[in-house]
């Protein structure tokens, strides 16, 4: 599940990629997905951000790279919840804490 935050971001990725190469975009688009569709199969598979080096963040946010993207979610009884999508050379902290 993509939260209204995390679905923005990836329209905003598709949205400036397709700008300068539409295949390379739906590229993107399709490598994402198929990377959240695996973390509902498979929600550890992405690593934990450190609670000692991400103190302001609230625990259990996980991460996994899908170049040049970060998919940042957290893991619940009842479901994988997307939180956000970053390009790698974001400030991903200021984004979580935003």
């Amino acid at each position: 599940m993509l939260t209204p935050t995390a679905a923005d971001d990836l329209d905003e990725a598709f949205a400036y990629v397709a700008e300068r190469n539409r295949r390379a975009a739906f590229d993107s688009l399709a490598r994402i997905e198929a990377a959240v569709r695996m973390l509902g199969e498979v929600p550890d598979m992405g690593a934990p951000l450190s609670p000692e080096e991400y103190e302001l963040l609230r625990p259990g946010i996980r991460f996994v790279v899908v170049e040049p993207y970060a998919i940042f979610y957290r893991v619940s009884v009842e479901a994988v919840t997307v939180l956000r999508i970053l390009h790698l050379r974001r400030d991903f902290l200021g984004e979580l804490l935003g």
